[in-house]
């Protein structure tokens, strides 16, 4: 193999064994606490006005990605609150708590529904939202993989030193060519 090819495969390799380890290290904090990270951006046009939130929970084993937009007509008079007081970034923790139930900890929800703009008003506003779950082990998992099938290939193709490299006859006893095949040997294919 090329030397750029193995230093980029080595980098990936090493890459994918941190994601794994910080994984099982998300995964084990997710047991006990429960965090989200929240950005929030707002938009108006000439009638409407809104925002949308991204989303990343994590909380029992599992982490939820999502999205979630809400429109409203503009309305200066009834405008529901003042936006520019809302953080763009926002970080919470708190003590875990039931998960609900899913499909060994995978599950996609996907909504639009329509909602109020603020109390007494007619439906006007639409709340749209999208969330995928994924439980903390398959990313270990898939992160995990890369090294692993690595490690095996590396394991598998550990031959001892003394065989030839062409048909794998014993060199002891002649180190410097195969008497089976006639394969001469250089120095760098000569291990023993």
């Amino acid at each position: 193999m090329p030397p750029v090819k193995r230093t980029l495969l080595n980098i990936l390799t090493l890459t994918s064994l941190l994601l794994s380890a910080a994984t099982l290290i998300l995964w084990i904090r997710s047991e006990y606490r429960s965090d989200s990270l929240l950005r929030t951006k707002w938009w108006t046009s000439e009638s409407r006005a809104g925002h949308y939130r991204l989303f990343a929970d994590s909380n029992d084993g599992l982490l939820t990605l999502g999205y979630f937009a809400r429109s409203y007509p503009i309305d200066t008079k009834d405008w529901p609150f003042d936006h520019t007081r809302v953080p763009e970034y926002r970080w919470t923790t708190m003590d875990a708590h039931a998960a609900t139930d899913k499909w060994l900890g995978f599950a996609y929800d996907s909504s639009t529904e329509p909602a109020l703009a603020y109390p007494g008003s007619p439906v006007t506003a639409y709340d749209v939202a999208r969330s995928l779950t994924l439980p903390y082990w398959s990313l270990a998992l898939a992160f995990a993989s890369l090294p692993s099938l690595r490690l095996l290939a590396r394991l598998r193709s550990t031959k001892p030193p003394h065989l030839c490299p062409h048909c794998h006859y014993d060199l002891r006893a002649t180190p410097h060519r195969c008497p089976e095949c006639g394969h001469l040997i250089a120095s760098s294919d000569h291990r023993f």
